[in-house]
């Protein structure tokens, strides 16, 4: 029996950001990406997928928009 691992990606706009830890869920490697100074607006971010493209499972990051108040 073959076994294949999956990579896992986070597509953000047009940007992939990589798995910052394969063994954690996706909404904390979510977070590793929100808590750098490169993307801080992903800590209000919804997280969505995966959707398997070849061997690579794609999730996408979406803002969530509000309003003050």
């Amino acid at each position: 029996m073959k076994v294949h691992s999956v990579r896992r990606i986070i597509k953000f706009n047009d940007v992939e950001l990589a798995d910052l830890n394969p063994n954690v869920p996706m909404e904390e490697v979510l977070k590793m990406h929100a808590s750098s100074n490169v993307h801080p607006e992903l800590s209000t971010a919804i997280l969505t997928g995966p959707v398997m493209k070849g061997s690579t499972a794609v999730y996408t990051a979406e803002l969530r928009l509000g309003t003050k108040g």
